[in-house]
């Protein structure tokens, strides 16, 4: 049996190139010769898109953002529409523990479900980082509900995603405030083909307010119930269904506001406060809504003046 790595060695071409071979030669026990093996190199892109059918309902787990996300997705939406036809209801995008990745992926990933509209902007103190980003794209569901799921572990691009979508009234977004990850990074290489990463700019939501510190606050909070299992999924929709919705207040305040102070982005935060993990409930409260329209819409609209004051 071949127990041990002895030794590794080039084909004379197989530094030089990505793709080219590289030989192997392992050793095994005492009494067998070693044994050569031949690896293909490639560039291997895990997937970062599942997807599941909850009754009519279309759940997608997005993991991060790489080069593969905006296709993987726009793939699995067809597929969802292709099984469930007109039985599909909505879509249940997960986005908890998602830390990110490629920013023009979220960009694209935004542009399968919104036609126009702001996805993002970046502001920094070189001109050049001064930058706006419009949806030119095509709506896959034609306008079926959209829930987004978030959590403390939700940051950078997928914070841009939810963000977009909550501001544009395309998704309700379910859970707790996320990361606060809101800054782009430009990388530099150095003489010594080492790299220097730079902190560019600043990115802001379609609304105006920046992302960085402060994250994105849910139209519908989870992490202050109490309760468990269907207990805490019906005090959380009893929230919704009278209008006392944890969140409007803050939310209101951070579009109104922009960039918020330390004191206020902490009493943002607090309306909702982030937390860990994929709790059932989340997923639960988020099919509730897809499944009663009247609840969907009023979780949806966006709080105004008197809101905030009430609360």
């Amino acid at each position: 049996m071949l127990t041990t790595l002895g030794a590794v060695k080039l084909t004379p071409q197989a530094s030089t190139t990505q793709r080219s071979p590289l030989r192997a030669t392992i050793l095994g026990p005492k009494d067998r010769a070693p044994h050569d093996i031949v690896l293909s190199r490639a560039l291997i892109v895990p997937p970062t898109v599942s997807y599941a059918r909850l009754g009519g309902i279309a759940y997608v787990k997005i993991t991060s953002f790489n080069s593969s996300t905006t296709t993987s997705l726009e793939r699995v939406l067809e597929q969802a529409s292709h099984e469930m036809g007109k039985g599909l209801r909505g879509v249940v995008i997960d986005l908890r523990d998602n830390p990110g990745g490629l920013l023009d992926q979220a960009v694209t990933v935004s542009e399968l479900f919104l036609k126009r509209g702001r996805i993002l902007s970046t502001s920094g103190r070189h001109p050049d980082s001064n930058q706006t980003f419009d949806a030119d794209g095509h709506d896959l569901l034609n306008g079926l509900p959209v829930a987004i799921l978030v959590n403390h572990g939700t940051a950078s691009a997928a914070e841009v995603v939810a963000a977009a979508l909550q501001d544009q009234g395309r998704a309700v977004v379910v859970g707790t405030a996320s990361y606060g990850k809101g800054t782009v990074q430009t990388v530099h290489e150095l003489p010594n083909s080492g790299e220097l990463i730079i902190t560019w700019s600043r990115i802001h939501a379609p609304s105006g307010y920046v992302l960085n510190n402060v994250g994105v606050i849910p139209n519908v909070c989870t992490s202050k119930v109490a309760l468990e299992g269907r207990e805490a999924v019906a005090q959380v929709i009893d929230t919704v269904r009278s209008g006392r919705l944890d969140t409007s207040a803050a939310r209101y305040l951070l579009h109104a506001n922009g960039r918020p102070d330390t004191l206020e982005t902490r009493r943002l935060r607090a309306s909702c406060p982030a937390r860990s993990g994929e709790g059932e409930v989340d997923v639960a409260v988020a099919q509730k809504l897809i499944e009663d329209r009247s609840l969907f819409l009023r979780a949806l609209q966006p709080p105004g003046p008197e809101v905030a004051k009430r609360e």
